[in-house]
């Protein structure tokens, strides 16, 4: 009987390990998004088929590099973020660095295995095929702490739509929250918003093109914090410019605007400043600030940057104002950016073919920017490319650059030889002129694509403003200068600001002009009427001091007020655009 007890003990620990020991199930490994770009952040999820031991889950690419890890466990299942800009990634830079071969339209073959084991050597995998999107897509995501997200997308190409899921921090998708983006034609992208909780979320973008053979897609990682929870938010007593720009580029070019300016209105000063801006945009937006330190009711001026600009977007978010690690105030930030791509030798998008037929112009765009009254030149080389004399060149232009350009052609041009066309452009009304000029030989044409921007000189009136309110401050008494000191350095900032722009931004050097000269006439008038009503010594009347500080306060505040509310300084532009998008998108609270 012993023996018997014996056997079965032992059958029992035997058929113990052979459960143990038991073949692993294949691994089902799923994509977030499905189908992602080149150099895009994305989330593949494993998940084992086995959750009662212990497992180790190891994933490997091959293509044109390798690369080798181990997904972490999260629950039930084994998950790995892949990202090149997150630092909350956790499986590191993605491995997929590009979509086709160099000079080929075939998507390399990357092969993404993942391995499974156990402590008893046992194994199971999964591979597959995956080629990686050739549809570059620009994504900005602004949040709040009420909970809205709103979501612009940009495409490199021409694409059928954007869809996009949203998921969880758990990797849960959430279906209600998931959906298609609508394009808006004055931004030339797409957009949606919705609206969630506090909590950790991960945005999944695709998009393909008409005929489906390319496609692309990303992922963006995003936290809402919630009204209980805030952040570090401590708005400190500060005077901010809002920046409103509307900015036209050449594919790949860098853009910088300074002049901006924050103002401290306490008597404190402020230390260790820096700006933060979301991560989706600090590849192409980034915000310097002149000083680090603010003084009490001082002043600096900070540049906003734009880096490595491939398409046409429209940026609207907040740059935090940082000190010492708590966010004391917030920079609006609406930038409108056209980009005008270099000519490569074939029609479609913004850039007309610059090679066609025999005949080809180097370079194929101009965009400049002068002031009125000023006549402006460039020289471009047209080549012939055939084999017989080119002559009778003539020259057409298309859209508002048509009414001020001046082209000088050559001519005739010999077979492989080059000439020189030379165009001037003036004009005595300020304003942006665009267009495209088409030169034709017969035998070919050529296009240059033309972007000019023509601001009115105010810099004299701004130096002789500068020199007048230099002059009158100088010959105010101590006592004028205490009791108007706050109006006389506001005053001075605005011709200061008016400086800065006079060269760059005609309509925001003007805005600060025409305001720094209604507060300088009032001033003046104030003065005059307090020089013919002089204070009564004490014990001999009522002194009107105080009624010439309330009176200076009270119109100046007033003017302020009206100016402001005409112009828009300081609190940004709403163009029609922005009308339409609240009549078009802004009736649903969600797409």
């Amino acid at each position: 009987m012993k023996i018997c007890a014996g056997l079965a003990a032992g059958f029992l620990v035997f058929a113990l390990v052979l459960v143990n020991v038991q073949a692993l199930p294949d691994p089902i490994v799923t994509f977030i998004p499905e189908k992602f770009s080149a150099n895009a952040s994305f989330i593949a999820v494993a998940d084992p088929g086995e959750y009662s031991k212990s497992i180790r889950v190891r994933w490997q690419v091959f293509g044109i590099a390798d690369g080798f890890g181990s997904f972490p466990r999260s629950g039930n299942r084994w998950v790995c973020y892949f990202s090149n800009t997150d630092e909350k990634s956790t499986c590191g830079p993605t491995p997929f660095y590009a979509s086709k071969y160099q000079g080929s339209e075939t998507f390399i073959p990357y092969t993404f295995s993942v391995n499974i084991s156990d402590a008893y050597g046992q194994e199971s995998g999964f591979q597959d095929t995956v080629n990686a999107g050739d549809i570059e897509l620009t994504i900005n995501i602004t949040t709040n702490n009420n909970g809205m997200v709103d979501i612009t997308v940009w495409s490199d190409t021409g694409v059928t739509g954007v869809s996009y899921k949203t998921y969880n921090s758990s990797i849960d998708l959430l279906p209600e929250k998931s959906g298609s983006l609508v394009y808006y034609t004055p931004i030339r992208g797409y957009i949606g918003n919705i609206s969630l909780g506090p909590g950790e979320y991960y945005m999944a973008f695709a998009a393909q093109n008409s005929g489906g053979t390319s496609f692309g897609g990303d992922l963006v990682r995003f936290v809402i914090k919630g009204e209980e929870t805030g952040g570090a938010y401590v708005p400190a007593d500060l005077e901010i410019d809002a920046v409103s720009l509307d900015v036209m580029v050449t594919k790949g070019q860098s853009f910088s605007q300074g002049g901006f300016r924050i103002r401290n209105l306490g008597n404190e000063s402020i230390a260790d400043l820096s700006t933060s801006i979301i991560s989706a945009l600090s590849p192409y937006l980034s915000i310097t600030l002149g000083n680090s330190t603010i003084e009490g009711k001082g002043t600096i001026y900070f540049t906003v940057n734009l880096n490595n600009i491939q398409n046409s977007m429209e940026i609207g978010t907040q740059a935090d104002i940082v000190s010492n690690g708590t966010v004391i105030g917030r920079i609006p930030v609406n930038i409108t950016i056209s980009v005008m791509n270099e000519c490569d030798g074939s029609a479609g998008g913004d850039c007309p073919a610059c090679v066609s037929g025999d005949l080809s112009i180097s370079p194929s765009t101009w965009i400049e920017t002068s002031t009125v009254g000023e006549t402006i030149y460039r020289t471009f080389t047209l080549s012939n490319l055939g084999n017989s004399t080119m002559d009778n060149i003539s020259y057409s232009a298309t859209g508002t650059i048509g009414s001020i350009a001046s082209v000088v052609l050559p001519n005739s041009i010999a077979p492989g030889s080059s000439g020189i066309v030379n165009v001037s452009l003036s004009t005595p009304s300020p304003g942006r002129y665009s267009g495209t000029i088409e030169i034709d030989t017969g035998a070919g044409t050529a296009n240059i694509v033309v972007s000019a921007e023509f601001f009115q000189d105010i810099s004299g009136d701004v130096d002789s403003l500068q020199q007048e309110f230099s002059s009158f401050r100088m010959n105010l008494s101590l006592d004028q200068e205490n009791l108007f000191y706050y109006i006389l350095d506001d005053i001075d900032s605005d011709i200061s600001s008016a400086d800065s722009y006079k060269d760059s931004d005609y309509t925001r050097a003007k805005e600060y002009y025409d305001s720094a000269s209604a507060k300088f006439s009032l001033l003046q008038n104030v003065i005059a009427l307090g020089a013919a009503v002089q204070p009564v010594s004490a014990g001999g009347g009522f002194d009107f001091t105080l009624v010439i500080i309330v009176v200076v306060v009270l119109v100046v505040v007033f003017v302020a007020f009206k100016f402001l509310k005409k112009h828009g300084l300081g609190s940004g532009k709403e163009s029609a655009g922005e009308e339409e998008f609240e009549d078009d998108a802004g009736s649903e609270e969600e797409f």
